[in-house]
């Protein structure tokens, strides 16, 4: 059965004439069911349509000779060929049969690899809690099975959960130990991935230099077996490291894109490509950038910008719809509101941004539910390891037992003997146990930062408030304000992106978390009617270069307008928001002039607009978690009451600069 282990590692034209050339003279044996499985394997990157019929072939040989084994690696082959259309449908039923028939013939291989497809299809559905759940009975199969190469995939799939909790750490550990597998077993295309993997961690932790280095040998490596669909998804993923030089970006995404309408048009990343080129054609539009474009293929004129990106977002569109990609519908609809504002089409924005605001709603609360489901399978995992450790050290005092009773009746030295073994094993123990207790510690630490940072999402992206924005932009476009309208279209759009950008990351920029806290205040004060004035005052000097943790300060701000300026009888509050760069620390300062913490006290459970807030308890918690994740500083939190009435809270955090890529 080695045909079926391997297949995926001889990719290119030579493989593929050499498989053709023992196809047609081979038997209607086991063989040739090896042989198709292998053909369809090099067909689905290139031909999907010919790798189906490849493995129906082996399916119906499979069943003619009654051979389970075959058959099961078939139905997975058919599934993933199936996997390259628009059209998911059938997916799930063939690795479904897969696994039925791993579990009946007992073969941990087979039911490994089943479980790891099943995962995958969840996983791109956006379900990760079934996606969790198949990926550790995958591992689980995986270790039984001793096979290098499932054992590799079940480490990649550890540092995924590591690598949407923001430990980056761990993820490249467990990257790391897959790849020197891969590279064992020879699987060019495990290698590629992989590579790609680590550069994406690279990425997102803000090194552009090392994930541009681990991207362009994952091309290499593509390039190098002639596997266009992996390079394209490189090229599409590589592009983002070169913000702001959106001529650059789009070389990559265009080279990308020329790809995929050479192999598959309608293939996921596809989609997702088309929307980056959409975006980033918006962005020179909006930037102001159309006339200062060196490319002869750019046009110099904005409307003509803005109608590639509409044309490009619209095809992406189309494929998210036929895939059920609701995340990207989303995103499709809400840049489509952009474009249409950048025209001065406000009633087709508003529109976009209905639609865009319906998909992301009910997106949030499944986003809740993954993130809960990667914490519980992180758990899972830990337990998991414990009870392999209480059964190994079982085992082993059994053996003891034994040995201790040999020993006596064989001499006296035996005793001695057996005492120093003990000795050993309770100092293992111990160091075991201590171990242990170091990873439950790290779990619970990641829960709480977990909890603090939803705490924080949900304040800032309530239902209440964004659908009091939503009815404000409509009675302004109703009214025939079209300009006001605009204004808060786009004041809330640039709110939205940054926020759900910003809560993706540990640490962001200090501008773009400035931005947001500006963004945030104005449109609170349009909500209520300008009921308070606001001021903000900045002396940093290295805001562009600086990281904050995000959404520290929002929470200051919601709770002076709220439970202090909202408060008050007569409509003169004053909010005032100040950011100081002192004695190598950033220092904001959010003051206001409400009607105080004891007075605030009796009318918050009454305050019809906010349900929830961030208490100050909860921001100190927050606080103690950021703590942990910054090694040059504390961050430091008061809040007082004024002499004149209000209250002002000063928070300050060290001062983090971005990671230099010299």
């Amino acid at each position: 059965m080695l045909g079926f282990s391997i297949s995926a590692q001889q990719h290119g034209r030579k493989a593929i004439d050499s498989l053709e050339t023992k196809l047609r003279i081979a038997k209607q044996d086991t063989n040739r069911i090896k042989i198709l499985h292998a053909l369809g394997m090099e067909y689905q990157y290139d031909d999907y349509k010919k790798a189906i019929s490849l493995f129906n072939e082996g399916i119906e040989l499979s069943q003619k000779l009654n051979w389970k084994y075959g058959l099961g690696y078939c139905y997975i082959g058919r599934g993933e060929a199936m996997s390259h259309r628009a059209d998911k449908t059938g997916i799930l039923e063939n690795y479904e049969k897969a696994l039925d028939i791993a579990l009946k013939i007992k073969d941990k291989g087979l039911e490994a690899q089943a479980y790891n497809n099943i995962g995958t299809f969840y996983s791109n559905q956006g379900n990760l809690v079934d996606a969790m759940e198949n990926y550790l009975l995958s591992f689980k199969a995986a270790e039984l099975s001793k096979r290098d190469n499932l054992i590799a995939t079940g480490l990649l799939n550890l540092g995924l959960v590591n690598f949407k909790q923001n430990n980056f750490a761990k993820a490249h550990e467990y990257q790391q130990q897959a790849l020197k597998i891969y590279k064992k077993i020879n699987n060019y295309e495990k290698v590629a991935s992989t590579l790609s993997a680590i550069a994406n961690n690279y990425s997102m932790e803000g090194k552009p230099k090392e994930a541009e280095k681990y991207y362009l040998q994952s091309v290499e490596v593509y390039k190098e077996h002639g596997n266009k669909i992996g390079q394209a998804i490189v090229l599409s993923e590589m592009a983002i490291l070169y913000v702001p030089d959106y001529e650059k970006i789009l070389s990559y995404q265009l080279e990308a894109q020329k790809i995929f309408e050479e192999i598959n048009p309608k293939h996921y990343n596809s989609m997702m490509n088309l929307g980056n080129i959409g975006y980033t054609y918006l962005s020179i539009a909006r930037d102001g950038l159309a006339s200062k474009t060196k490319s002869a293929d750019l046009p110099k004129n904005k409307l003509q910008l803005l109608d590639l990106a509409e044309r490009e977002i619209k095809r992406g569109l189309a494929i998210s719809i036929q895939s059920k990609s609701k995340d990207w519908e989303s995103y499709f609809y809400g840049t489509l509101a952009e474009v249409d504002e950048q025209r001065g089409n406000f009633k087709k924005a508003y529109d976009n941004f209905r639609r865009y605001s319906e998909l992301n709603d009910s997106l949030y609360s499944q986003q809740m539910k993954n993130k809960i489901a990667r914490l519980e399978a992180q758990k899972e995992v830990d337990l998991r390891d414990k009870k392999i450790e209480l059964n190994t050290l079982k085992f082993r005092a059994y053996k003891l037992y034994f040995a201790i009773a040999a020993i006596l009746l064989i001499a006296l030295i035996g005793v001695f003997l057996f005492r120093s073994r003990l000795r050993g094993l309770k100092l293992k123990h111990y160091l075991e146990n201590q171990e242990a207790e170091r990873r439950a510690n790290e779990l619970q630490h990641l829960n709480k930062l977990c909890e603090s940072e939803l705490k924080a999402i949900r304040s800032q992206m309530n239902p209440h408030f964004i659908f009091n924005v939503l009815n404000s932009i409509e009675y302004y476009i109703m009214d025939s304000e079209p300009a006001v309208a605009a204004k808060l279209i786009q004041k809330f759009a640039g709110l939205s992106r940054l926020i759900l950008e910003n809560s993706t990351q540990s640490m962001v920029p200090l501008d773009k978390e400035w931005k947001a806290l500006k963004l945030y205040v104005e449109l609170e004060a349009m909500r209520f009617n300008d009921e308070f004035t606001y001021s903000f005052e900045s002396n940093a000097t290295h805001s562009n270069t600086l990281l904050v943790p995000p959404m520290l300060v929002q929470p200051l701000i919601e709770n002076a307008i709220h439970h202090g300026l909202r408060n008050l009888k007569e409509k003169n509050g004053i909010l005032r928001v100040k950011l100081e760069e002192l004695e190598g620390q950033l220092v904001f300062t959010v003051e206001d002039n409400g009607v105080g913490l004891e007075a605030s006290k009796g009318t918050r459970k009454a305050n019809p607009f906010k349900e929830k807030s961030i208490g100050l308890e909860s921001i100190s918690d927050r606080l103690e978690m950021v703590n942990n994740i910054i090694e040059n500083g504390k961050a430091v939190f008061h809040l007082v009451e004024n002499e004149t009435g209000g209250c002002t809270a000063v928070l300050k955090l060290p001062m983090v600069f971005v990671p230099t890529t010299e």
